[in-house]
């Protein structure tokens, strides 16, 4: 069915996974250093790519690292004042001869974190604005958010239509007489506070609603492509 997305601003409260839940292990070098991801700019589907990729005619490509940069080396101390020389001590008697010590483990690498909220039992849509999937205390930090759900127009010779949408991005669905699809959308943001995330969707009576997902992954850092 046609799709119609409107993309709004980055918000500054956040606004920073679903494409597929199984999505981003299956992602092109997910063990990289950064990822890469190609977003529609109408209609909200997202898919991975790796860093060769060039997006399609009206996607817009982004990149984010999974492990931070490192800091700047701090400035050097004041020197301390000579001491005093000590007087000379006796001769040591030699010591014993040291034995090798055990090479130490590798670190293990540090993750991302991923929160996710589903609803799978159908419901009737209603006709206001409703929160249909909810992540309430999403920590600070910059984060990739997906969502999507499945939609039944249960009318048997009426149209539908149905609204969704997922901090800023909007997407709307139309749906036939007893026809169904699937709604997706995906934004990109940063938040300095603890805050509540939701997909909200309305529609027209008689649309059926399942299957809902909503996943947040933190990442290190974001930056946008666009082409």
């Amino acid at each position: 069915m046609p799709t119609r997305t409107k993309r709004s601003a980055l918000t500054a409260v956040l606004t920073a996974s679903t494409l597929l839940l199984s999505g981003l292990a299956a992602a092109p070098g997910a063990g990289a250093a950064t990822l890469y991801a190609c977003v529609k700019k109408k209609g909200g589907t997202a898919r991975f790519v790796n860093a060769r990729t060039s997006c399609r005619r009206g996607e817009t490509k982004l990149a984010w690292n999974t492990q931070g940069v490192p800091g700047r080396n701090g400035s050097n101390g004041k020197n301390g004042a000579a001491g005093k020389n000590g007087t000379n001590g006796k001769n040591g008697t030699d010591g014993k001869a040291g034995t090798n010590g055990k090479d130490g483990i590798n670190g293990a690498n540090g993750a991302s974190t991923g929160i996710v909220d589903f609803s799978d039992s159908p419901f009737e849509l209603p006709s206001a604005k409703t929160a249909i999937a909810t992540l309430p205390s999403v920590p600070p930090g910059s984060y990739l958010l997906l969502a999507n759900a499945q939609l039944e127009n249960t009318k048997p010779i009426e149209p539908a239509t149905v609204h969704c949408s997922l901090a800023g991005d909007e997407a709307v669905t139309e749906l036939a007489d007893k026809g169904s699809a699937t709604i997706s959308l995906s934004s990109v943001g940063v938040s300095p506070l603890t805050a509540s995330i939701s997909l909200e969707c309305f529609g027209t009576a008689g649309v059926k609603i399942s299957f809902a997902r909503l996943i947040a992954i933190q990442v290190q850092t974001l930056s946008g492509t666009t082409s």
